[in-house]
């Protein structure tokens, strides 16, 4: 009957919909990762270039 088709295709159209949510939130907390270890390695290129300026001039203060 055309309502029985109309229900399993709306069955399967839920369960297709809920399995994109799932990828999308996969997706989103893997995006979250790789946007905090970009962050982590800019925060440490950051000081370790930054490092022996203020060195440098924290020796030039201190004598």
């Amino acid at each position: 009957t055309p309502t029985s088709k109309h229900r399993i295709l709306s069955q399967s159209s839920v369960s297709l919909d809920l399995r994109m949510r799932c990828t999308s939130s996969s997706n989103l907390s893997r995006a979250k990762l790789r946007t905090l270890k970009m962050t982590s390695c800019i925060v440490g290129v950051f000081i370790i270039c930054w490092t022996p300026y203020f060195s440098v001039i924290l020796y030039h203060w201190i004598t």
